[in-house]
C-alpha cells in the first residue's frame, strides 16, 4: 500500500467528513456519538453593545471544548 501525507487548508467538505467518520467510530466504539457539530459562543458585551471579548466552544461528551478565546487588547489584564 501507498500514501501520501500533504498539508491543506480544512475545508467544510473535509471538515464535515471528518467528523461524520468520527462520530461513526464513536458509536461503534462508545454506543452514542456524544458529539455536536455546531459551535456556540459565550460573549462578553458593554452595555452599548460592544464587543469586549468572545469564546466559541463545541459539546464533546458531555463538556466544553473550547475553539477559540478572545479578550479585545484593551480589556486585557485588567
Amino acid at each position: 500500500m501507498t500514501f501520501e501525507i500533504i498539508t491543506s487548508k480544512v475545508t467544510p467538505e473535509l471538515e464535515n467528513e471528518i467528523l461524520e467518520d468520527f462520530i461513526q467510530h464513536t458509536i461503534e466504539t462508545v454506543g452514542f456519538d456524544g458529539f455536536k457539530k455546531d459551535y456556540i459562543s459565550f460573549e462578553i458585551r458593554e452595555g452599548n453593545g460592544n464587543l469586549m471579548g468572545a469564546c466559541t466552544v463545541r459539546l464533546f461528551f458531555g463538556n466544553l471544548h473550547i475553539k477559540t478565546l478572545i479578550i479585545k487588547k484593551k480589556y486585557r489584564g485588567q
